[in-house]
């Protein structure tokens, strides 16, 4: 059963000012929780309405201070019911910072990821890369679907994160989208770093991804044998794309280098050594640390 909600306005007035105005006041309360709040407005004690909590009158004071009553208490009634369509209790701090902007839109999840996305495309090129931010679009637009198709809400709010929210969106992946274990992980890999930026930043007090364990698919490292690659290396492709696809998957096997640095490689990145040996001097991408390999041991490559 929910709590009632109770929004009182009232007059601070021990702290009443040389032009006897005091400052006007709000309670929330939402069962036996209580919190107070400045509504930063100030009114005449002597034209108040104690059991309105509004001024009398028609002067623009009255007018201004009661209009602004009016929309402030709108806001909590509104904020109250969005925070009960994504909690079954609500507190009434937790409704007076959603009210007063606290907990604005870039403490909900999507608005908050949706930031966070667009801080990292502009640093694409600086300290990330394309690939990186298509993780983080896709998994934005994973989590966007499960909460505006699934569950049916615009957004949620970070204090409304939970292990069993967890539970169902990977559930969603799994089943609803029938995403792969690898896939799965990779959206929630993606979405807890956004979590956990909200929890550095002290949007959230405890990660509701505590304890939860994705399924982890068995992870089988292939490799070719001399035997194996000597095959490969004889057989000539008749389609042009399939021998340009055969001699980087050889250039990579003779130098090392991984599918994203060999995208990257430059001809300045190949510098040849005194005793004529060409060397492929470069940075890895993910890792950043150098690049130093030979051509031993391949020579053609097509055009």
């Amino acid at each position: 059963m929910k709590s009632k909600l109770k929004v009182l306005v009232y007059l601070k007035k021990n702290q009443t000012k040389k032009d006897e105005l005091c400052p006007v006041m709000g309670r929330i309360q939402v069962g036996k929780t209580i919190s107070q709040f400045s509504l930063k407005l100030k009114a005449d004690a002597k034209l108040w309405d104690t059991k309105a909590g509004r001024m009398i009158g028609k002067s623009s004071l009255a007018q201004k201070t009661n209009r602004e009553i009016n929309r402030v208490n709108l806001i909590i009634h509104a904020r109250y019911k969005e925070l009960l369509a994504v909690n079954s209790t609500v507190d009434a701090h937790e409704l007076k910072n959603a009210t007063q902007g606290i907990a604005s839109s870039q403490d909900t999840v999507l608005e908050y990821f949706r930031q966070m996305k667009e801080t990292i495309a502009q640093r694409v090129g600086v300290d990330y890369s394309e690939a990186a931010l298509g993780q983080y679009l896709w998994s934005f637009n994973a989590l966007e679907n499960f909460i505006q198709k699934k569950l049916k809400l615009s957004d949620i709010p970070f204090k409304s994160l939970t292990y069993s929210f967890v539970e169902e969106y990977y559930q969603y992946l799994r089943v609803d989208r029938k995403l792969s274990i690898g896939t799965s992980g990779i959206y929630l890999i993606y979405f807890r770093k956004v979590v956990i930026s909200a929890v550095n930043q002290g949007i959230l007090f405890r990660d509701p991804f505590h304890g939860f364990e994705a399924e982890r698919a068995e992870v089988v490292h292939k490799s070719l044998t001399k035997e194996e690659l000597d095959k490969f290396i004889s057989v000539e492709p008749s389609v042009k794309q399939q021998k340009r696809t055969k001699d980087l998957f050889l250039f990579a096997c003779f130098t090392g280098i991984s599918y994203i640095d060999m995208k990257n490689l430059k001809y300045d990145d190949i510098q040849t050594a005194e005793d004529g040996s060409q060397w492929i001097i470069s940075k890895r991408q993910k890792t950043k640390s150098k690049i130093s390999s030979s051509f031993v041991g391949y020579s053609t490559v097509h055009n």
